[in-house]
């Protein structure tokens, strides 16, 4: 039996929850930037307030994209229920559409990925939920500095969040090709190991073992590779307008920006695990 189904529906409502939250999580970010942190500023203002622009917009297009891929996973079932539980629908079907097209693991990476990226921010910003270290970690030198492991975990999050994000608008246009099946993969397995090295990082102090590290890496840069190449093979041809319209999305844009914010999200996560950020954690530390 054919199912009835549609992965058309419940785009336009899950882009107005992406857009309310990235409006809310730029207006708190800014607000403790200028407000909570405003007292203990030391660059000119102008510097601040470039720096405040970038760092707002970059968590608010993370939020946004993270909001959209989970209310997008939700709603699409929930608006279509009648469909799969009336005389013509069957729920076995759906099940095995889902599987066979990828998005059962998308709505599940959409539900892991939307719990983490909500605990990183909390982390980063408001240090809540507290982690705690066992009493026999405590006497280990950081090698980097709590701020800068929520700093990377965040980052680390939010590249996760962009490519999450192309796969659902590939598979909304109904593209299941070698690639897109390996990107559903990696992203999979990759996103439940991040979490177990981060909490084994944070407790040892910002230590990470050679080849945990290369498996992060790795993963990146294919995830990355792979995920720029189907988006810019199927979205940035002569069809590309048409066919982004398609999702409705109301710039029609939203892979290009996603690559962008992608971009960006790896400078990040190099930058707050880098040399300097190593150096300016040891720096940070009380003397002896």
């Amino acid at each position: 039996m054919r199912l009835d189904y549609s992965y058309k529906v419940g785009i336009s409502s899950s882009v107005w929850i992406a857009t309310i939250t990235a409006g809310v999580t730029c207006a708190g970010v800014l607000y403790y930037l200028y407000v909570v942190r405003g007292q203990t500023r030391s660059h000119p203002i102008l510097v601040d307030l470039i720096l405040g622009v970038f760092v707002s917009s970059f968590f608010a297009y993370s939020m946004g994209f993270a909001a959209l891929c989970v209310s997008y996973s939700i709603l699409n079932p929930l608006l279509q229920l009648g469909k799969l539980l009336g005389p013509e629908g069957s729920f076995s079907s759906f099940i095995t559409n889902e599987s066979s097209t990828g998005a059962l693991g998308l709505r599940i990476s959409s539900a892991t990925m939307g719990y983490a990226v909500i605990i990183a921010l909390t982390r980063l910003f408001l240090e809540w939920p507290k982690q705690e270290r066992s009493s026999d970690l405590d006497e280990l030198q950081p090698v980097l500095s709590d701020l800068f492991m929520r700093l990377t975990n965040v980052s680390q999050y939010a590249v996760y969040v962009m490519v999450l994000a192309n796969l659902w608008f590939l598979t909304i246009n109904g593209i299941a090709t070698w690639q897109v099946v390996i990107l559903n993969w990696a992203l999979f397995f990759i996103l439940d190991d991040w979490a177990v090295i981060n909490d084994y990082r944070y407790a040892t102090k910002g230590r990470i073992t050679v080849w945990a590290n290369r498996r992060v890496w790795g993963f990146n840069l294919l995830l990355s590779i792979l995920v720029a190449w189907v988006v810019v093979r199927e979205f940035w041809g002569d069809d590309s307008r048409e066919a982004l319209f398609t999702l409705g999305l109301a710039s029609g844009y939203g892979s290009q920006l996603s690559l962008v914010l992608l971009f960006f999200a790896l400078l990040l996560r190099y930058l707050s695990d880098s040399s300097f950020a190593r150096e300016a954690s040891s720096d940070s530390e009380p003397g002896p």
